[in-house]
């Protein structure tokens, strides 16, 4: 089974450096970071967002750099999502 990981906050020192890592190693990477050109476009804040990055990420194997509590109203439903 190949791996398949969506980065969040893939733009920042953490995330960026992560998925530098694992596309080394063989992984498949989806990128979302809020305001940058080039990355799937995501704010956990709001809702019409975290649909789009559902429809358009598919399903996903991990998820790294998950986004600070306060910005995800529901973690689960996300999660959940993504691992169909």
């Amino acid at each position: 089974m190949s791996k398949r990981a969506l980065i969040t906050g893939a733009a920042g020192f953490v995330g960026g450096h992560l998925a530098r890592r694992l596309v080394s190693q063989g992984w498949e990477v989806v990128l979302s970071d809020r305001n940058t050109p080039g990355f799937i476009a995501c704010d956990f804040g709001a809702p019409r967002d975290i649909d789009a990055l559902l429809e358009t990420t598919g399903s996903v194997t991990h998820v790294f750099t998950w986004p600070p509590a306060p910005l995800c109203r529901n973690p689960w439903r996300i999660l959940r999502a993504l691992s169909k």
